[in-house]
């Protein structure tokens, strides 16, 4: 009995650790007409050189590339639709998202527009887009400025998001151990007689 009690616990333990050491981790943040695109392992590490793809609703694909060393890429939106994002850091670590058509602003054309390419830009560059009117533009500056008290906020939660995975673990596996420390216990009482 306690030996099964043992080998079961330590299958448990065995079985916890390695399914959220590898997890990925994505988020996409839109200021103005660029979509930025950041992608992490859950232990920190960078998914540097995980290859991206960006669909449009139609299901034509409108870009692709690899994430830089510091697992980041952007890119400039020509219409103004839904995106189908997907990372794909090899080994079946892939995590998809979605970028919404009201997430990016109003002065770009409406519509898939077929298989119109995106121009791909620095991480940090400027978005260049072409204003219809002072309103527009006006519009399209508080966009960029909430996008970036947003985006440390984001990261932020996901982080935590994937703390309390953690916490809860180590309480699952907290809880194992004391029912396995109770089994122990009402064994040995057995074993004494008493």
């Amino acid at each position: 009995m306690l030996n099964r009690v043992i080998i079961l616990a330590c299958m448990l333990l065995l079985a916890a650790g390695p399914a959220a050491a590898h997890k990925i981790i994505a988020d996409a943040y839109v200021e103005g007409a660029t979509i930025e695109v950041e992608a992490a392992f859950s232990n920190g590490d960078a998914a540097k050189d995980a290859r991206i793809e960006v669909f449009l609703p139609d299901g034509s694909k409108v870009h692709e590339g690899i994430l830089d060393e510091d697992g980041l890429v952007a890119f400039t939106a020509r219409h103004r639709t839904d995106h189908r994002i997907v990372v794909n850091a090899g080994a079946g670590h892939v995590v998809e998202l979605t970028i919404t058509a009201d997430q990016l602003p109003a002065t770009l054309a409406t519509g898939s527009g077929g298989s119109t390419p995106f121009v791909a830009t620095a991480a940090a560059a400027e978005p260049t887009m072409a204003a219809a009117s002072p309103a527009a533009d006006l519009e399209a500056m508080i966009d960029r400025a909430v996008a970036r008290q947003i985006k440390p906020l984001r990261q932020q939660l996901a982080e935590y998001e994937e703390t309390v995975r953690w916490r809860d673990i180590l309480g699952g596996l907290g809880f194992i151990v004391g029912i396995t420390g109770i089994a122990l216990y009402v064994a040995a009482r057995r074993r004494t007689g008493r």
